[in-house]
């Protein structure tokens, strides 16, 4: 037997036993107490849940995989967040040149295997999912229009508590941005996710 094999029929083994025990002992009140706990794991790009359950003298352990969805939300951050600093430059999308503003976004996007991400703002908040301002997650992409344009026209990536980290003008570099201030909440135009 190979060792594809043996796991399976060691698991159906072990639960045969516990679910035979737990007949056998069912007017012994001290072994049909189950105890269940369940503890969180983690490493720097993926939470995983594992479930330990302990039936008369057996335990079993299952584990849930993690939220892959979640897992490029928190990448999308964290890439974000390693460029704070880095300087505007027009029609540029690299750390070693600097950002325009949808060329930070772009960078981003393709730095996390979102292979068809586009170069243009117009063109990027059609890619995902909408989301209401409201339900914004840490990870979304989150656009805005200026007051000359009914369209978007700039936008960045939202790192949750009301902020954004985006390269938005000459001058600027890639920073932290709240957008609870009265320009942003009246020039907010759409967010979008990747997660789905």
């Amino acid at each position: 037997m190979t060792k594809k094999q043996i796991i399976p029929i060691a698991f159906i083994v072990i639960f045969s036993f516990v679910l035979s025990a737990c007949k056998d002992d069912d007017n012994s009140s001290s072994n049909n107490d189950i105890n269940t706990s369940v503890s969180q794991s983690s490493t720097s790009t993926m939470q995983q849940t594992t479930s330990i359950t302990t039936v008369a003298d057996t335990t079993i352990v299952t584990t849930t995989p993690p939220n892959i969805n979640r897992d490029l939300a928190y990448r999308i951050t964290t890439t974000a967040k390693s460029l704070l600093g880095v300087p505007f430059t027009m029609n540029s999308a690299d750390p070693v040149n600097g950002f325009d503003n949808s060329g930070f976004i772009y960078y981003v996007l393709k730095q996390n295997n979102v292979i068809s991400f586009p170069r243009v703002v117009e063109e990027q908040v059609k890619i995902g999912t909408r989301v209401s301002k409201d339900k914004m997650q840490s990870g979304d992409l989150v656009f805005f229009w200026s007051d000359d344009s009914s369209s978007p026209d700039f936008g960045g990536i939202y790192i949750g508590n009301g902020k954004m980290i985006a390269c938005l003008s000459v001058g600027d570099v890639v920073a932290e941005v709240d957008i609870t201030t009265t320009y942003y909440t009246e020039h907010f135009y759409a967010a979008t996710s990747m997660n789905g």
